[in-house]
């Protein structure tokens, strides 16, 4: 896709979220500006994103085979990222609920030589 291509689509998502937030009577358009664009694809590999602000949408949440996926997360007082899953309701590790206070999907993993 050309960059003339990426810049059409991301305005029309942009122009799209403020007309829903105009249209919901909402003042907070800058966050539904931010998650219209992340939705779209339009983000950071390394943004963190509060728990507080935004969840994973349902269609993140698995894959393809219906897994659950696993996301780079931050619990309350600690100080380093693990992977963990959200089912819809709660954050977990696969054995106890978690309490998430930041999230990111994991990074694209590295392309081997050759490919």
């Amino acid at each position: 896709m050309s960059k003339e291509m990426q810049i059409e689509e991301m305005e029309k998502v942009v122009s799209d979220a403020f007309y829903e937030a105009y249209n919901m009577g909402c003042d907070p358009c800058v966050n539904t500006v931010a998650e219209a664009l992340y939705r779209a694809g339009y983000r950071k590999q390394s943004e963190w994103i509060s728990v507080d602000e935004m969840l994973p949408s349902a269609d993140e949440i698995r894959d393809e085979y219906g897994e659950l996926v696993p996301f780079l997360v931050v619990e309350k007082d600690t100080t380093q990222p693990f992977r963990a899953f959200f089912d819809g309701f709660a954050w977990g590790d696969g054995f106890v609920k978690l309490d998430v206070t930041h999230w990111m999907p994991l990074p694209e993993p590295p392309m081997m030589k050759g490919e």
